[in-house]
């Protein structure tokens, strides 16, 4: 063997033999703070991994909350089989609906399903669709790609003042054409393209070096390395809100049009709430309320209690004030069988 090839070989073992000890010492010393369990998914942009856990930290907020995905990969109980329930509810949201930052069972969505389970016999079942950073795009999407599975009879779309309009700005999902009208790509990825996305993703999951150094690098220099589909387009305040109005009508006549009766639920960001900066839910209340939707904000009267103290997220304390509010929504926008005056 020539010098160069021995050189060759050299470096190569001592690069492979110093990132497995680098791998080794970021997952023994490095705590890895956000981390969840995703795959990647054509149509969605990205999903739980269908069976997957882990631990979600953040340590600023004391958050070390063990977390599992259900066969579906979303975080939620096993979908029961559709004809072993008389109505079925479904839950449409991102990180808000997904509540990675407390246990599952202090999270509103258990709480909401057990509420309707004691009331109704288990007649009637709640699923949740939902995935952190999740656009209204995605998950109008994600309704579509499980309808036939789920065949919901109501369907809930739970909207995040703090960056869902931003989120709806990600042309990989829908865009308005230069006519205002909603457009959603034809998903033309290649095979090959595919694979390495979802290797890519499996990395990033996988891997505590990988997974470290990115975020690293995304924190200080301020760019952005993730998935290709969560990058936006320049667009302005009147082009952002005029493609959630779009967004969320669409939604409602794609339910509608398949038997469902639709409703809408606000969370309005802690810091819109503290500084009394209420325009965006303002405008969702006015597209509910011009299109007839019912809606309501579950977070109307929140204070510093009912939020993490730095994560955006709901406490313990948050969770069980939505819970109510929202099982109290439910019985008096759907015909549940549960009589409304009782639900409080």
């Amino acid at each position: 063997m020539s010098s160069f090839k021995k050189s060759l070989v050299l470096f190569s073992v001592s690069v492979v033999v110093s990132l497995v000890l680098a791998e080794l010492i970021v997952r023994l010393f490095v705590p890895q703070e956000t981390k969840r369990l995703a795959v990647y998914d054509t149509e969605l942009g990205w999903r739980g991994k269908p069976g997957g856990s882990g631990v979600y930290i953040r340590k600023e907020d004391s958050i070390n909350v063990p977390f599992q995905y259900n066969a579906m990969g979303f975080r939620d109980d096993e979908v029961r089989p559709r004809n072993s329930v008389a109505k079925r509810i479904l839950f449409l949201g991102d990180s808000f609906v997904e509540n990675l930052e407390v246990s599952y069972e202090k999270m509103f969505v258990p709480l909401v399903r057990k509420r309707i389970a004691d009331a109704t016999a288990s007649r009637v079942d709640l699923v949740a669709l939902s995935s952190q950073g999740y656009s209204t795009a995605q998950e109008l999407l994600a309704y579509r790609k499980y309808r036939e599975e789920l065949r919901p009879d109501y369907v809930v779309l739970f909207f995040y003042t703090g960056n869902d309009f931003e989120d709806n700005l990600r042309p990989d999902f829908a865009y308005l054409d230069s006519n205002g009208t909603l457009v959603f790509p034809e998903n033309t990825t290649s095979w090959m393209k595919q694979q390495l996305l979802s290797f890519k993703r499996w990395l990033y999951e996988s891997s505590y070096l990988v997974f470290y150094v990115k975020n690293a690098i995304e924190s200080y220099a301020a760019v952005n390395l993730g998935d290709e589909s969560k990058h936006t387009a320049v667009g302005s305040e009147g082009y952002r809100n005029e493609i959630t109005r779009t967004l969320i009508l669409e939604m409602r006549r794609s339910v509608e049009e398949h038997g469902g009766k639709f409703a809408l639920v606000i969370f309005t960001n802690k810091y819109e709430l503290r500084e009394n900066r209420l325009d965006n839910t303002a405008f969702i209340k006015q597209v509910c309320d011009e299109a007839g939707i019912h809606w309501t904000d579950a977070t109307a009267l929140f204070s510093d209690e009912h939020f993490f103290r730095i994560d955006e997220h709901f406490s313990e304390a948050g969770h069980e004030v939505v819970a109510e509010r929202v099982y109290d929504f439910l019985v008096r926008t759907f015909p549940l069988g549960i009589d409304a005056a009782s639900s409080r």
